[in-house]
């Protein structure tokens, strides 16, 4: 399997698991959710450059910060928007193809509870 089908079967499982725990909280198809993510890079310019792509296509609130080490995190946060299981879906698949682009894998995503 390529580095794509990999990231998405492990995502779809994940957004099943969580979508289901979300609708247990009453989560529906109109709650308004921001879906936080993060990547960590080996390098500042590894973070800055799949930000980068991100700001272009996205208005989502990004940030590069250093961690413990020589590493860099890109955190991300979606401005609130109504989701559901598919949506999810389309949106991790994007993002996993953005981050592939840039050698980079999307490390999954959380969100608040309604």
């Amino acid at each position: 399997m390529s580095p794509y089908e990999v990231a998405l079967a492990r995502q779809t499982v994940f957004n099943q698991v969580a979508w289901t725990r979300l609708q247990e909280l009453e989560a529906t198809g109109s709650t308004r959710l921001t879906l936080d993510f993060f990547d960590d890079a080996q390098s500042q310019a590894d973070a800055r450059a799949l930000k980068a792509t991100l700001f272009e296509e996205t208005d989502d609130d990004l940030s590069v910060e250093p961690t413990e080490g020589s590493d860099w995190t890109l955190i991300g946060q979606t401005q609130p928007t109504a989701v559901s299981l598919e949506s999810v879906n389309q949106w991790v698949d994007w993002m996993i193809i953005a981050g592939l682009n840039h050698q980079r894998t999307i490390d999954g995503w959380a969100t608040e509870t309604p």
